[in-house]
């Protein structure tokens, strides 16, 4: 269906995805800019939730809030892209592109405080870890 990479990257607050022809040096770009913006890197870097340190990995470098109905709404996008390209539907992306079906289950992820997804990232040296907390 799809060939390549999918590259995924975590800095300056943002979780960046990215697939096809240009997509790295696009991540690249807003990163830097994002990083410009920003300023000096402090020597150490803030966890911006406390309560997750114990699960921080080790030279954490990065953090990042991703919307899940957001990232389901997107999806639905993707699902429209993949079916001109299949000679079957999927079933699936049927329900993201009803507007009352995806308020219903955007309204299921707030009630059990799953509409958002944090991830944190880290390099010691030798390896480097990424960590995905819904």
């Amino acid at each position: 269906m799809f060939t390549g990479d999918l590259l995924i990257a975590v800095g300056n607050g943002m979780l960046l995805c990215g697939h096809g022809d240009g997509a790295e040096a696009a991540i690249h770009a807003r990163l830097d800019a994002a990083g410009a913006k920003a300023g000096a890197p402090a020597s150490a870097p803030t966890l911006p939730w406390p309560d997750l340190a114990r699960y921080a990995p080790a030279g954490g470098n990065g953090a990042a809030l991703a919307d899940v109905p957001l990232a389901l709404k997107m999806l639905s996008v993707f699902g429209d892209m993949a079916e001109e390209m299949l000679p079957f539907p999927i079933d699936a992306m049927s329900k993201l592109r009803d507007d009352e079906e995806l308020a219903r289950i955007t309204a299921a992820l707030r009630e059990h405080h799953l509409d958002r997804v944090r991830t944190l990232t880290g390099h010691d040296g030798t390896t480097w870890r990424f960590r995905l907390l819904w």
